[in-house]
């Protein structure tokens, strides 16, 4: 009886610290735009009263942490961070897991956007001019972790009439920049996010950055000015089974977090346009339907195997 008791009077004490914890989990490893952008979200939470817990579940260009979301369904304390482009290109990736469609995830709030942005090792002085000559008349070498920045780079490269570029593949960001700064690829294509991490401080340079977006710092070079805007949509999402109510519960937290005042620094400092007017015009689902569309654009000019 006495046991019986203990546990009612715990209940509600267990159940009050369940409505404050927060459980972000992040399809790739640590180190990249989603996991900064979620790191940001999770400490202005942790400064609003929450207890937060990171979970990483990477693999098959984030498919394998969308899986995890949507079968977690159940768990009300999970918000799970995606991009436009995971979001998008969910129907296209590896055979080897199961792909999950776009209808078993439901949009909560996007967060901000990170315009792409072109980056080469430290010891490369060139010009964009240059490096535009340098890609067009030499056999030069591309980085790409994820399938969205691999089809931008075949793109540029041919609207560049470069022949002879090569595109090496990598599982996650950080042996990407690791090979950058050691000189073994010329060049990457990432968000801007990550190229602004404190951590990249002395190991890349921007070259400049993809389309005329209005970004973070306006004295960056644009890179093609004349191509096809390219940014990274950084939100969260939930299983579509998720109750409406758990839902709403999330959306509201995120509205109530996105004003803090040291988050929105944090996201500018990191290159994280929290004022991109589009976020609040278009939906996350207009943002991956415009994703799907510049893909099917740019895969009609790859070259066919």
């Amino acid at each position: 009886m006495k046991k019986i008791l203990i546990f009612l009077l715990l209940v509600p004490a267990i159940c009050f610290a369940d409505q404050n914890v927060i459980k972000f989990l992040v399809g790739f490893a640590p180190g990249g735009g989603q996991y900064i952008t979620t790191k940001i979200i999770s400490d202005a939470a942790s400064r609003n009263g929450y207890k937060n817990v990171l979970m990483f579940k990477e693999g098959a260009g984030g498919i394998i942490g969308m899986n995890e979301c949507e079968a977690l369904y159940d768990d009300k304390n999970l918000i799970c961070m995606a991009t436009q482009a995971q979001y998008a290109h969910s129907v296209v990736l590896s055979d080897s897991v199961r792909k999950y469609n776009p209808n078993d995830l439901t949009y909560v709030r996007a967060i901000g956007s990170s315009v792409t942005v072109l980056v080469t090792h430290p010891d490369n002085n060139r010009s964009v001019k240059d490096v535009i000559t340098h890609i067009t008349t030499d056999k030069v070498t591309f980085a790409s972790g994820a399938l969205g920045l691999k089809v931008l780079t075949n793109y540029v490269t041919i609207q560049l009439g470069s022949k002879d570029a090569v595109i090496v593949d990598y599982r996650g960001t950080g042996p990407l920049l690791a090979d950058i700064y050691g000189k073994n690829v010329d060049y990457a294509f990432i968000p801007y996010a990550v190229a602004k991490n404190p951590h990249m401080q002395g190991q890349l340079r921007i070259v400049g950055a993809v389309g005329e977006d209005d970004l973070v710092e306006p004295n960056l070079q644009k890179f093609i000015p004349n191509l096809d805007s390219d940014v990274t949509v950084f939100g969260f999402v939930m299983s579509s089974k998720a109750d409406r109510e758990n839902v709403d519960k999330f959306t509201r937290i995120l509205n109530e977090l996105v004003r803090d005042p040291l988050l929105v620094e944090q996201m500018k400092t990191q290159g994280i346009n929290t004022n991109d007017k589009r976020i609040n015009r278009l939906s996350f689902q207009e943002f991956a339907r415009l994703e799907r569309q510049k893909l099917a654009k740019q895969l009609l000019l790859m070259p066919k195997n």
